[in-house]
């Protein structure tokens, strides 16, 4: 071999680096598949002409998608393979034939599981529509079948539908909650942002009605964001009643951001370092005349809303 070699590349295309990096020595039909794909991006494939391309066979062939797909590079969706996570809806999703869903279900032991337990846990027979929805979860969000029944058993006990089961599997596809585990500490996570929410809802005095979007946006951030306790967002409250006398969560939240742009943590924090700022209902004597120096024009805080709300969440 001479001491130099040419190389020219009038037409390129892009390799992901962390091939190179982390790959480059994976079994030789998983390589040549991954360059091949990559050189013919969108575009529709003959399964036999790429195996006689890659000099292989049906089920190697599959073997060598599988390696990529669990390496993370491609998603597969039906008999769909991408090199970018796709944003499914509903309307994207295939109807099968009454005859299809029957054949695919009688010839997979776990649809066929997945299809029985739906029912009792649903205390129903499936229609083929409801049938249809979720064989769709398996086949195209490539959920396993004990992830689908948690969703399931999960929205039944929560007395929601099949909307409500595939709305659920779309946030998890999305999630890549695809395991028993990352299931577990999803609902264990939401069900301690509910009960949050609740501990703030009732500080707050919101027990009669439900939620609007915009307090719901904006607990989350006090709860994730800011970290803190509802002692901490009862004394805000406490604070926009002795400055407005009304409830206001919008007020509320400049109080909060203002605290934790200060560095408070903890209650003893803001009742040490605002005694002179901020006083309570039982420090101010005189509501209506009371104004602190950190007094907070309400209706800027109203007309900020929606722009707290969509740049500090997205």
């Amino acid at each position: 071999m001479n001491n130099y070699i040419a190389f020219e590349h009038p037409q390129t295309f892009g390799v992901p680096i962390q091939i190179v990096d982390n790959y480059i020595n994976a079994p030789e039909i998983e390589l040549k598949l991954i360059l091949f794909l990559l050189r013919n991006s969108n575009s529709r494939i003959e399964t036999l002409s790429l195996c006689e391309l890659l000099k292989t066979d049906t089920d190697r062939l599959k073997q060598a998608f599988n390696y990529w797909v669990t390496c993370g590079f491609l998603y597969e969706i039906g008999d769909h393979y991408s090199l970018q996570k796709p944003i499914i809806t509903s309307s994207d999703m295939p109807v099968y034939s009454p005859k299809e869903l029957s054949d695919r279900i009688n010839s997979q032991v776990e649809l066929s599981f997945l299809m029985k337990t739906a029912e009792d846990l649903l205390a129903k027979p499936l229609n083929t529509t409801e049938c249809n929805i979720l064989y769709t979860l398996v086949e195209w969000y490539k959920l396993p079948v004990e992830v689908i029944l948690t969703i399931i058993k999960y929205c039944t006990e929560n007395k929601k539908g099949l909307k409500a089961i595939q709305t659920m599997a779309g946030t998890w596809y999305e999630k890549e909650i695809n395991t028993i585990e990352k299931a577990e500490i999803y609902l264990l996570e939401e069900k301690t942002r509910k009960e949050s929410i609740q501990r703030i809802s009732n500080k707050l005095g919101i027990t009669n009605r439900a939620l609007s979007d915009g307090e719901k946006k904006i607990f989350n951030i006090w709860i994730n964001e800011l970290n803190y306790e509802t002692d901490i967002i009862g004394q805000a409250y406490e604070n926009t009643i002795t400055s407005i006398g009304r409830y206001s969560y919008q007020y509320i939240n400049k109080i909060l951001q203002e605290w934790h742009n200060k560095g408070y943590k903890t209650l003893k924090d803001i009742l040490t370092e605002t005694k002179t700022d901020i006083p309570t209902v039982k420090q101010s004597k005189n509501k209506k005349n009371f104004v602190s120096k950190t007094q907070i024009d309400l209706k800027q805080a109203e007309q900020d809303d929606w722009e707290i709300i969509e740049n500090t969440i997205g």
